[in-house]
């Protein structure tokens, strides 16, 4: 509250302030002016919490505080402009937080955060525009989701980048103590923000908050000089401005360029140095550019190597991500992808860049079946001797869904049995529930006493009642599992959220996704 205050020059505008904590909330928080409700387990964390379950609840609180300001003091004029108070409320909670953590990149943090489920929606056939259309109030909770979360900040980053933080923070002030108590949209904004830039903040506008999607861009090089092109995967011809960096990589150097995008294709002198020995370029080196990179061999290699030797965690942070993207484009085949990532994981010491590693393989897994045995292996490996005992905690609980060996499995089962945890990590109760509903699907000659053993163990009758909906769910029993389906599809059976989503996920494990469809609410 404090850093709002000063940063907007406005006093916190209402009476009072009040947090409510409420079990099983179907969302993180949600504020009211005066008051925020908030979910117990995202406030309440186990003793041994990791980085990223920390810096998540810091910023749900900053996110929840700044809505008194951007949502509640100033007002959107329709729901159409429901993420406008969100962008606020994401962009500002990345810099509340910031002071709070000083040992943490937080530049990496925000990347990490936003981009990646950014993407996730996107690069899809659902992709929408920033600012959508909304005809009847009845359909507002359909607006939200990955663009108005998560790539509205990164857009909003790039406006403080264009104008200038000074410049950002002047607008915002003016923006406030004119709609105070009152209404106004996203083009209010953006008219006062253009007095104070000679920027064309209107065509700016245009195309990243009213246009959806994200460009494609390649950069290859053609005799002495470089071609970057922007693609628009829908056909329109679009041309999203930006500032990229890249940086050209040979056997002996590296060089970082800076590019300003501003057309479908921008060609660069090649430095006569590089001319005839680039091994490899690397794009979007700074984070700061959003679009779909495209890798070919050589770069993905150059990326890899580059991911395993260099010290600038942001530089990693963006490899990270364009390596996984690429990999979902098909330039990049699964099995290179977890052998070069296991590898470069087994030295990685930062917490937010090895969550962020563990994660693209645990989804690689699970997009791409096979044999990963060797995986496997190696993620124990992990466990037992990461000397980072956080990332062993982190290794377990990612190997826990992906097993598929009997030896593997059998190492669970006799952890869950014995409530033991693998050394240098402390499960919590959470913990040992997942594995019990994991095993009762990898083991289902022993599902009923697994269950069972689990119930008994349990005390807080809030997480009694949930293990008593979520459990049906992992059955061996066909019918038993439909029979929850079936319940799911009346509205009242889902009325903690949670609860249903969690469910709905195990009734379509990876074990029984080989034996029948999928469950789906169209099924």
């Amino acid at each position: 509250m404090e850093w709002l205050e000063e940063y907007t020059r406005i006093p916190y505008p209402f009476a009072k302030y009040d947090l409510i904590i409420l079990p099983s909330f179907q969302y993180g928080g949600m504020e009211h002016t005066g008051a925020t409700l908030y979910n117990d387990r995202r406030m309440f964390l186990h003793e041994s919490p990791t980085l990223n379950e920390q810096l998540s609840r810091s910023a749900l609180i900053a996110h929840e505080t700044a809505h008194m300001w951007f949502g509640d003091y100033v007002t959107m004029e329709w729901f159409d402009d429901v993420w406008t108070k969100e962008v606020f409320a994401n962009y500002f909670a990345s810099l509340i937080v910031e002071p709070l953590y000083p040992e943490v990149d937080h530049r990496l943090n925000f990347i990490l955060d936003y981009i990646p489920a950014a993407y996730a929606e996107d690069r899809t056939a659902g992709s929408n525009p920033v600012k959508q259309e909304l005809d009847n109030l009845k359909d507002a909770g359909l607006v939200y989701g990955n663009i108005i979360y998560n790539k509205s900040p990164v857009v909003m980053e790039m406006l403080v980048q264009t104008i200038g933080a000074d410049a950002f923070r002047r607008g915002i002030q003016e923006y406030l103590q004119r709609y105070a108590y009152g209404n106004a949209d996203w083009d209010s904004l953006i008219r006062i923000l253009e007095q104070y830039t000679p920027v064309n903040l209107s065509r700016w506008s245009h195309m990243w908050i009213y246009e959806k999607g994200m460009p494609e861009l390649k950069i290859k090089k053609e005799k002495n000089q470089l071609l970057i092109s922007q693609q628009d995967p829908w056909g329109r011809g679009i041309v999203w401005p930006q500032k990229l960096s890249y940086i050209l990589y040979t056997d002996q150097e590296e060089k970082k360029i800076n590019i300003d995008v501003q057309q479908a294709e921008t060609i660069v002198p090649l430095p006569d140095a590089y001319a005839g020995k680039l091994k490899g370029i690397l794009p979007n080196t700074d984070g700061r550019g959003y679009g779909f990179f495209f890798l070919n061999r050589e770069d993905a290699e150059a990326s890899m190597y580059e991911l395993q030797t260099t010290e600038d965690q942001v530089l990693k942070g963006s490899i990270l991500i364009n390596l996984y993207e690429n990999l979902l484009h098909g330039s990049i085949p699964p099995d290179w992808f977890t052998e070069q990532l296991i590898t470069y994981l087994s030295k990685e010491t930062n917490t937010l860049l090895y969550t962020a590693g563990l994660g693209y393989i645990s989804n690689c897994v699970r997009l791409y079946p096979g044999q990963y045995t060797a995986l496997e292996t190696r993620l124990w490996e992990l466990i037992c001797t990461h000397p980072v005992s956080q990332h062993r905690l982190l290794t377990f609980r990612s190997c826990m869904h992906m097993v598929q060996t009997e030896e593997s499995i059998e190492k669970l089962y006799t952890l869950w049995e014995n409530e033991n945890a693998p050394e240098g990590c402390v499960l919590s109760e959470n913990d040992f529930i997942t594995l019990s509903y994991l095993l009762s699907i990898y083991l289902p000659e022993k599902s009923d006493m697994i269950i069972q053993t689990q119930k008994g163990r349990i005390t807080n009758p809030d997480r009694q009642k949930e293990y008593a909906f979520i459990s049906p769910a992992v059955s061996p029993c066909k019918t038993r599992r439909n029979s929850v389906f079936n319940a799911l599809l009346l509205a009242e059976n889902r009325r903690i959220e949670p609860w249903a989503a969690t469910a709905l996920a195990y009734l379509n494990h990876r074990t029984w996704q080989k034996s029948h469809s999928l469950y789906t609410a169209g099924a």
